[in-house]
């Protein structure tokens, strides 16, 4: 097999490994966090750019981007009994984001179709 097949092959594995990465995350739709938003029974973090988050976002969600997030996990430990919903602008990063807070023994639920569904 010569090293193009090789390189290829090894693209499509990490291609599918990153569809199928946040496929078993706690998920929540946009309507059912609207809902809890409003019993405010739920931390919502927000995992975007500061950009993003300056456009807008929800009404009294922590932001802490993805990036910075596994330096800035001590932030949310007084949060770690309550439900986190994580959101980013279409539900990639917050899919990565829920992983590593799952990974800490947060209760995590990730918001599918992001803010641009909210």
């Amino acid at each position: 097999m010569s090293f193009a097949y090789i390189v290829i092959a090894l693209i499509l594995v990490f291609i599918v490994y990153k569809y199928f990465q946040g496929r078993n995350l706690p998920s929540i739709s946009v309507k059912e966090a609207k809902e809890i938003l409003k019993a405010k029974s739920a931390l919502f973090l927000d995992v975007r750019t500061p950009g993003e988050w300056n456009e807008g976002h929800v009404s009294g969600a922590l932001h802490i981007p993805l990036q910075e997030l596994s330096g800035r996990i001590s932030e949310l430990e007084k949060h770690k009994n309550r439900d986190i919903i994580v959101y980013c602008r279409s539900g990639n990063r917050s899919s990565s984001a829920s992983q590593i807070l799952l990974k800490k023994g947060f209760k995590v639920k990730n918001m599918t179709g992001g803010f641009m569904s909210w």
